[in-house]
C-alpha cells in the first residue's frame, strides 16, 4: 500500500446526519419520507438524532431510498462491518 494512504475511512458526519441530509437532498419532508419508508415519525427522529440505528429491514429500505450501497453506509458504523443492522439471514 502506498505510504500516507489511510487504511480506514472515517466519515465527517454521523449515520443520522447522513439520513437527514440525503432525505433533504431528495426534497422529502419527514412525513413524506416516513410514508415512503413505512416507519413512524418517531423512528425517523431517533435515527436522525443518532439515538437508534435502523433495524436490518429498515436499513435495507433506507439504502434503497437514499440511493446508496451497503458498503457506502457501512462506513458510518465506525469502519466496522459488524453493525447489527446488517446481521440478517434473509
Amino acid at each position: 500500500m502506498p505510504a500516507g494512504r489511510p487504511t480506514t475511512y472515517t466519515p465527517d458526519i454521523s449515520l443520522g446526519k447522513l439520513i437527514e441530509s440525503r432525505r433533504l437532498l431528495l426534497g422529502m419532508n419527514k412525513k413524506q419520507f416516513c410514508e415512503t419508508l413505512g416507519v413512524t415519525p418517531d423512528s425517523l427522529r431517533h435515527w436522525e438524532r443518532d439515538n437508534f440505528t435502523p433495524s436490518g429491514k429498515n436499513m435495507y429500505a433506507l439504502i434503497d431510498i437514499l440511493h446508496m450501497t451497503k458498503d457506502e453506509v457501512m462506513v458510518y458504523f465506525k469502519g466496522s462491518y459488524h453493525g447489527s443492522a446488517f446481521n440478517l439471514h434473509a
